[in-house]
């Protein structure tokens, strides 16, 4: 499921990659949207993942030319599930719902 594209019902296009750590500024500006606040330790705590422990995703769409992170999730390998995801308010629950489908897939291919 990863760097593949995939359209919500509303007709978005979603690409779900690994986050890197240019995308503070990004995963920040997206909590904002969100309503959540994240400070500086929080963002580098959740870009800063050990992937034999630790899963973290990035939900990344196009707007005005440029690509936005618009979700991202993090969660244990071996849960398989989100511990949380943080998803733009400008789109739905499907958005949420591929970021824990893509988060579980990932979590069975490192475990």
């Amino acid at each position: 499921m990863l760097d593949r594209s995939t359209s919500l019902p509303d007709g978005t296009r979603i690409r779900i990659r690994l986050p890197h750590g240019s995308d503070r500024r990004a995963l920040r500006a997206l909590h904002e949207r969100a309503g959540m606040a994240a400070d500086d330790l929080s963002l580098t705590r959740l870009l800063r993942v050990d992937p034999r422990v630790r899963c973290a995703l990035v939900a990344t769409a196009w707007a005005a030319g440029v690509e936005e992170i618009v979700g991202f999730a993090v969660g244990d390998v071996e849960a398989g599930e989100p511990d949380a995801i943080v998803v733009d308010p400008a789109h739905s629950d499907h958005l949420a719902e591929l970021l824990a489908r893509a988060l579980e897939h990932r979590a069975g291919r490192v475990a």
